[in-house]
């Protein structure tokens, strides 16, 4: 008989030896055994990452929101001097006060400013005073007391609320940090332009009692202006525009 082992042989030994490299000996202490590496996707450097919470892995789910700016409630000084100076002087403020210097003029019979040229020309003089006093003096408690004075429309589709927020912010107004509060510069500057415009009203027109009816008529326009400010997109889609 051949002393040379068959080739079944062979392969038995061979894996019983690699079988035996691989079991740790019994005596063997357990605090030696290094540990089996950790899987790569589970490294604290690359940390696991599984498709089924991740939309870039699995766009069935639903993407995050993107980032949207949120606006600023608040106006800067820049930005209220910008506002002052347009509403005082632009295109829109002198055509304002030449109407409004013909309408005057066509209802006061008792022409205490005059008749003719000189009557017009006075009424739109002191319009334009008017204005710029008041404006001026808003701007500055704007400034002051932080305050923004702009009319701001109303958050809502229904004609009623929409009237009675148009006529509240007469004397309701925001503070910088977007909170409400009384619309002191509006008041303030109604009232205090109507008594400093005293000193250049005809005799007749000049009184504590003609100013503060102006005072109140100055918050009249007011309230009709922010009732003209909320419905004026809805004006102009009537007339398709």
């Amino acid at each position: 008989m051949s002393c040379i082992p068959s080739k079944s042989l062979l392969v038995f030994l061979a894996a019983s030896l690699t079988a035996a490299a691989q079991t740790p000996s019994a005596n063997a202490d357990p605090g030696s055994l290094e540990p089996a590496p950790a899987l790569a996707a589970e490294s604290p450097i690359r940390p696991r990452v599984e498709s089924s919470r991740n939309w870039l892995l699995n766009p069935a789910l639903s993407q995050p929101a993107p980032l949207v700016a949120v606006p600023r409630p608040y106006v800067t000084t820049e930005e209220k001097l910008h506002y002052y100076l347009r509403d005082t002087f632009g295109r829109n403020a002198q055509l304002g006060a030449m109407a409004n210097g013909v309408f005057s003029q066509l209802m006061d019979s008792a022409g205490n400013w005059g008749t003719g040229f000189d009557g017009y020309s006075g009424r739109i003089a002191s319009r334009v005073g008017n204005r710029t006093v008041r404006n001026s003096m808003r701007f500055g408690l704007d400034v002051a007391m932080g305050i923004d004075s702009r009319y701001r429309r109303s958050q809502s589709d229904k004609f009623l609320p929409r009237l009675g927020h148009a006529l509240a912010s007469t004397v309701v107004a925001y503070r910088n940090d977007g909170a409400r509060t009384f619309a002191a510069p509006t008041v303030i500057s109604g009232y205090g332009t109507a008594f400093l415009t005293n000193a250049w009203y005809p005799a007749g027109e000049n009184s504590t009692r003609d100013a503060l009816m102006r005072g109140t008529t100055n918050l009249g326009w007011t309230a009709g202006k922010n009732v003209l400010r909320e419905f004026w997109p809805d004006i102009k889609k009537l007339f398709g525009k």
